[in-house]
């Protein structure tokens, strides 16, 4: 954790803060609705990016295998 917290600390600009900092700056003072309504964003897309990903994989074996079928009694 500390790693990636230099890391993001490094490569930010001056001036400005990369989202990982923001989040644990406010996590330090408390957290917020605004905090709680980020992550709860950030969850929902991961969750649909997974989501996705999974239901394609399983929509292209299906095909596969139903190609496979096709061309075998063929």
């Amino acid at each position: 954790m500390r790693e990636y917290l230099a890391t993001a600390t490094f490569t930010s600009g001056p001036g400005a803060s990369t989202l990982p900092l923001v989040i644990l700056s406010k996590a330090r003072l408390g957290i917020t609705p605004d905090i709680s309504a980020l992550s709860t964003s950030v969850f929902v897309m991961a969750a649909g990016v997974v989501g996705t990903v999974v239901t394609n994989r399983v929509q292209a074996r299906r095909l596969a295998e139903s190609e496979k079928a096709l061309v075998g009694n063929g």
